[in-house]
């Protein structure tokens, strides 16, 4: 370091004069020479250094310059200085007496040496069993050497800068670095900074492969290495997709599908996908028919399964046939003894199983099926289940209803706009000698209007001819009740000319089931020649007659299909039902009273 001091020169005068005076002598000033001394002048970047003033010659003021210092400047006589930077700096006072001053500088004179701060980094800490690492030293203030420290690692030590280290073991550890300079050292020390796993290998099981459509499946994970989460995928399954480690899946629709899981921890995932691993059945939906409904004792009914789901095995239940039982799919049964019976069928294959029990399904009687030409049991459907096949086909809106026995589905309900069942027009080719007409009726309401249960009135024929009773003419029956409430009947021909009868008003209740019934005998001159039953007692207490004049003398058979919960007029379709119908049977015939209470006890 170099030293700088300045003295104070004084100049001789020559020649020197004495004055001699009367008064005292004057004092001569003092030389100032500036000096100090430092508390260290080796420092840690941060550190204070205490500055004491060491000057002679009485100064009674100093101005200090601190390079590198803080503050950089001073005039206390011995100040504090903190040094935060690194390096070497230089110190310069001036001291003063006030007459005299005097100056030192001493370069290169305070060393600030930066500070040891360990700190590191890694480039994964989140690992998987065998997986290396690597750590990454970012400590500052120059360190020279390192000493790193690794539990559960491999090396457990190290002196490199950077050194790579394997973990085999699961579990959370700690890492520790002591770095240093020949002077200085640090440590910086990170708990439960490394992760170890276990590796994932994603697996998984079901309670069962092979279902029926709505059933459920619970998906369990047996995935290895503890993972934490879950991303399941369900082809065809009801949900989709799940986070759940052990799912419960629905599903709706017959296939095979495939199922995936991905299963992941901290440090790993793995997917494991089974193709074709799940087989839905089509679910087994017993169904059956009957070719004949309504029958004769000792008759033969054959039973059609109808079955969804592929079924491979059948038990049939017929109470009052013979058998009594069976396990053929379409078997054929013998009913005996007359009665109302139920039939049932448990339809099943490996998978799945499903039963349809058909209450008062099938009508064993003494009751007429003479003359039967027509019987449309109105099951949701137009199906005639007689034996000529006059199918009816439903229009407008037609809906299946609960029928008298409480069987959803088990009549057809007609909404009083412009719905009604349609049956081919040579239906009535053989009533020449007579017609019965029955049928159960529910009305929900009085509407004052009429309500057509049956007719194939010919409400569009030609009239211009005056051939009053050809197929050309309007001709036909119309059955149906009244705006009063009462049951009428009758056969018109040309311009709404007819005979018939009714019954009193206010035959009906609203809201309960009839059974109605309308016979002819087969003459059309006489209104005689009707019968009304309501409930199988006689109700035909009024002649109905309009234009009589012109009726037929026998019978002619009309061009006009049949029509069920409507009737025909002049102008076309009218007096749309509203209400319930259902058990509708014609007769080539007039039926007796004791042959309609038979159909009401089996119906």
């Amino acid at each position: 370091m170099k030293h700088i001091v300045h003295v104070l020169t004084y100049v001789l005068l020559v020649p020197v004069i004495l004055i001699i005076s009367c008064g005292d002598d004057d004092e001569t000033p003092l030389l100032v020479e500036a000096g100090f001394t430092v508390s260290d002048s080796s420092i840690v970047e941060g550190q204070e250094v205490t500055f004491t003033d060491a000057s002679t010659g009485e100064p009674t003021s100093w101005e200090w310059t601190f390079e590198g210092g803080d503050p950089s400047t001073s005039t206390v006589r011995n100040p504090r200085v903190t040094y935060v930077t690194p390096g070497v700096f230089s110190i310069k006072l001036t001291a003063s007496n006030g007459e005299n001053a005097g100056t030192i500088e001493k370069e290169e004179f305070i060393e600030v040496i930066a500070s040891v701060k360990a700190g590191f980094e890694v480039d994964d800490s989140l690992i998987v069993v065998g997986q290396e690492v690597t750590f990454t030293d970012t400590s500052t203030g120059g360190p020279t050497s390192w000493e790193w420290s690794f539990e559960g690692g491999d090396p457990l030590s190290s002196n490199d800068q950077n050194p790579k280290v394997t973990y085999a073991t699961p579990g959370v550890y700690p890492v520790q670095l002591t770095a240093s300079n020949d002077r200085l050292a640090d440590r910086e020390e990170k708990e439960e900074l490394i992760r170890v796993f276990l590796p994932v290998e994603a697996g998984f099981t079901a309670d069962k492969a092979t279902i029926v459509e709505d059933e459920q499946i619970t998906f369990t994970d047996n995935s290895q290495g503890d993972p934490s989460a879950w991303f399941w995928t369900f082809e065809g399954g009801t949900p989709s997709t799940s986070p759940d480690p052990n799912p419960t899946v629905t599903y709706t629709t017959a296939g095979t599908y495939r199922v995936s899981l991905s299963a992941s921890n901290d440090a790993s995932s793995d997917i494991e996908e089974k193709d074709l691993f799940i087989t839905v059945k089509e679910k087994v939906e017993a169904q059956f028919e009957a070719n004949e409904l309504s029958i004769n004792s000792g008759d033969e009914i054959t039973f059609t399964d109808l079955s969804a789901g592929t079924p491979s095995s059948w038990q049939w239940t017929f109470p009052g046939g013979t058998p009594s039982t069976s396990t053929v799919s379409n078997p054929s049964v013998i009913y005996s003894t007359p009665g109302i019976y139920e039939v049932s069928l448990t339809a099943s294959n490996e998978f799945d199983s499903d039963t349809e029990t058909k209450s008062r399904y099938i009508v064993v009687s003494t009751v007429p099926v003479e003359g039967l030409i027509a019987y449309y049991p109105f099951n949701g459907n137009g199906t005639d289940s007689g034996n000529m096949g006059f199918d009816g086909i439903l229009s407008g809106g037609v809906a299946p209803a609960m029928d008298r026995d409480n069987n959803a589905g088990g009549s057809l309900n007609f909404d009083g706009t412009d719905d009604y069942v349609e049956a081919p027009n040579d239906l009535d080719n053989t009533m020449s000698d007579g017609a019965t007409f029955t049928a159960w009726i529910y009305l929900p309401e009085a509407t004052g209007e009429n309500l057509g249960i049956l007719s194939n009135f010919n409400g569009q024929g030609d009239v211009s001819t005056g051939a009053e009773c050809t197929p050309l003419a309007k001709i036909g029956f119309n059955f149906l009740v009244l705006p009063d409430l009462g049951l009428r009947m009758t056969y018109g021909t040309n311009a709404d000319r007819f005979n018939g009868r009714r019954s009193p008003a206010n035959s009906f209740e609203t809201n309960t089931w009839y059974h109605v019934a309308g016979t002819w005998d087969g003459t059309t001159k006489s209104n005689a020649a009707f019968n009304l039953y309501i409930n199988g007692i006689a109700s035909d207490d009024q002649d109905f007659s309009s234009r009589v004049t012109g009726v037929c003398d026998e019978f002619v058979e009309s061009d006009s299909p049949f029509y069920y919960g409507t009737a025909s007029c002049a102008a076309g379709l009218c007096a749309p039902f509203k209400g319930r119908i259902d058990d509708l049977r014609i007769y080539d015939r007039a039926l007796t009273r004791s042959e309609i209470l038979a159909l009401i006890q089996f119906d």
